[in-house]
């Protein structure tokens, strides 16, 4: 298998990919400058931080009205089973939050026929994030996916300080169900006062650089490595030492269905955090099966 690196560089555009991105390479420079503009709208900013997006962050004010929505959302959520558990330094290593990941509900989907119809019954989690180390403490954030489960919710999470500045953050990686699953990340940080997360570069013009002419790019992207399935403590976060986050999106000829790629490559794109942002590091295109970590880490060539 050859790994083939390709575009390297910083875009000052704050969005991260997500989404079902579709990126198509046409022949004409025209009709590529439109592909790389359709890019950009499906992977547009405010659609990540929605799905990551405090429930109460619609009450603006005043302050009690803010703090009575998270105490009422946090009283949901304690209704509900702890799945985690994390001690995060959001600010600094003397200064500890308690954040809970609590589940109602089936682990995953599954069918139910009580009732007398068979329906199904979708899991709601709640993340909540407590102003000091105990349970008791004050909701500073919940989010949850209580109001549409059956579209998705939370997949997996990871505390750790990405940047290496002495605060943590929390690598969330959000999935939306459907034919091919879409996965959204995020680095949750407390910033201005608030959780949001990290703004990212613009990655289309990097992976649109690796399409050749009549390919474009549909599912995904997918994080590496990641959890099958709950729960949320299999997941290991970056990909390498070097403490980057990986994801990797099939490529597929325009004419394949959904659900079959004839092209069997993939686009393996690599964040790197520096100074409270994800910055764009290697873009690689690789035969598949994927490639290793190790590999796919240091750019190196494999077979």
């Amino acid at each position: 298998m050859r790994l083939m690196p390709g575009a390297v560089g910083k875009l000052a555009t704050p969005m991260l990919l997500l989404g079902c991105t579709l990126v198509s390479r046409k022949n004409a420079p025209a009709e590529r400058a439109v592909a790389a503009a359709a890019v950009v709208d499906t992977i547009d900013w405010a659609r990540r931080d929605n799905s990551f997006r405090s429930t109460c962050d619609s009450y603006r004010a005043p302050a009690d009205t803010v703090t009575a929505c998270l105490r009422a959302e946090s009283g949901r959520a304690g209704a509900c089973a702890g799945e985690s558990v994390w001690a995060v330094a959001f600010d600094a290593p003397g200064r500890v939050n308690r954040v809970e990941l609590r589940r109602c509900g089936p682990q995953e989907a599954r069918w139910d026929s009580a009732g007398g119809s068979l329906t199904i019954v979708y899991p709601v989690r709640y993340l909540i994030v407590r102003d000091g180390p105990d349970s008791t403490a004050l909701a500073l954030y919940v989010s949850s996916n209580a109001d549409e489960p059956g579209i998705g919710g939370l997949y997996a999470a990871l505390p750790g300080d990405f940047d290496h500045d002495g605060r943590q953050e929390l690598a969330l990686v959000y999935r939306i169900d459907g034919t091919g699953a879409v996965f959204e990340g995020c680095v949750l940080a407390h910033i201005a006062g608030g959780f949001h997360c990290w703004e990212s570069v613009d990655v289309s013009a990097a992976l649109y650089t690796q399409l050749k002419a009549g390919e474009t790019l549909r599912k995904g992207p997918i994080p590496v490595p990641g959890p099958t399935r709950p729960p949320f403590d299999s997941w290991t976060g970056p990909l390498g030492d070097d403490g980057t986050f990986w994801w990797f999106m099939p490529v597929y000829a325009e004419s394949d269905a959904n659900c079959c790629s004839s092209v069997n490559q993939s686009l393996w794109l690599q964040l790197v955090p520096r100074s409270g942002r994800l910055e764009l590091g290697k873009v690689l295109r690789s035969v598949d099966p994927r490639p290793d970590s190790t590999a796919a880490a240091s750019g190196r060539q494999t077979t």
